[in-house]
């Protein structure tokens, strides 16, 4: 799959085809709840199949205003929400397409280690995803495609912390996604006890084959996820009966089925 090309614009289907805004030109999009207007998440260079499938995105806009962003609140990152107004996200809207983002290649990494950032922005005409490694994103030739994109995300952060300070309350999801990695040959005397009352054996006979497994859950059926890190939870070398397993709890956050497929790397 093409990653700039990913989650064709449901508006381009209902509105027909559109071009791009000149320098200046407002930028429409599609101002309703459901439909997700830029997307950001982060995930680290060593990261293992279980922590991307896992990672929260830092930043999603919905086209009613609904801002979700992740805050550090000093032990662990919490989901916050927010709300920009329609003139807030037309100004945001327009500074990104002015800056080339929607024709900005997908790959930026160039190779680099480090922790790689995964962008989506979609207007009611176009869309396009980016992934940027830290490495690229550091760059000052304002020519550079790389660096026209940190300048997009500095905006967005500045942006968020404006609507913030405006007013925010911590997201609290009602359900979420467990995901989980096996380690066959581990020993079960040395890990902790599965702290969660989900019982896996169940899925992971409903999966055979699978090394990493998901299922959705209800959060008052997790407890190990509360407004104190509501951005996700990680267990690491924990054990149910004898199976000894990395797991990994992820809020969910609204209309995740509109959400972008960002390409990820593959991890050994």
């Amino acid at each position: 799959m093409d990653g700039r090309k990913l989650l064709l614009i449901l508006a381009a289907a209902l509105a027909g085809a559109g071009c791009v805004p000149k320098p200046g030109e407002p930028v429409d999009y599609l101002a309703i709840e459901e439909a997700v207007l830029i997307q950001r998440k982060a995930i680290e260079d060593r990261a293992s199949e279980l922590e991307q499938r896992s990672a929260t995105p830092d930043f999603t806009l919905y086209g009613d205003g609904t801002l979700i962003v992740a805050r550090d609140n000093g032990e662990a990152d919490v989901l916050v929400v927010t709300e920009l107004a329609n003139d807030q996200i037309e100004s945001l809207l327009d500074y990104i397409v002015d800056r080339g983002f929607m024709d900005i290649a997908y790959d930026q990494t160039a190779g680099e280690p480090g922790p790689t950032t995964y962008l989506y922005v979609q207007t009611q005409t176009l869309a396009n995803s980016v992934a940027a490694s830290t490495a690229a994103l550091a760059g000052d030739d304002p020519s550079d495609e790389a660096t026209a994109l940190a300048r997009v995300i500095e905006r967005m952060d500045a942006d968020a912390a404006a609507a913030l300070e405006g007013g925010s309350e911590i997201y609290v999801p009602i359900a979420g996604t467990l995901t989980w990695q096996v380690f066959e040959d581990a020993d079960a005397a040395a890990a902790t006890d599965w702290p969660l009352e989900i019982d896996l054996a169940e899925a992971q006979e409903r999966l055979p084959g699978v090394d990493v497994f998901s299922i959705g859950v209800q959060l008052p059926q997790a407890a190990g996820l509360d407004p104190a890190n509501s951005a996700g939870i990680c267990w690491r070398n924990v054990r149910q009966g004898d199976v000894v397993f990395d797991a990994c709890l992820r809020p969910a956050l609204p209309y995740e089925e509109n959400f972008p497929e960002f390409e990820l790397p593959t991890r050994s």
